[in-house]
């Protein structure tokens, strides 16, 4: 492999490292929105239409 393709090789995977850790962040942040919005807004049938927390808030 030639030197400038090395080097371009290099600071293509350094980009992708970059954006592979940002999509990861981001979908940790995501999983975690949605299982707030889960567990403490939306209502479930099952638990007598209360959200998990007010139903298990009482448990505690």
């Amino acid at each position: 492999m030639s030197k400038v393709m090395e080097e371009e090789f290099k600071r293509w995977t350094a980009k992708r490292k970059a954006a592979l850790v940002m999509e990861i962040i981001l979908g940790k942040q995501t999983v975690a929105d949605w299982i707030g919005f889960y567990n403490h807004r939306r209502p479930h049938q099952a638990l007598g239409m209360k959200t998990p927390a007010e139903a298990f808030a009482l448990a505690a």
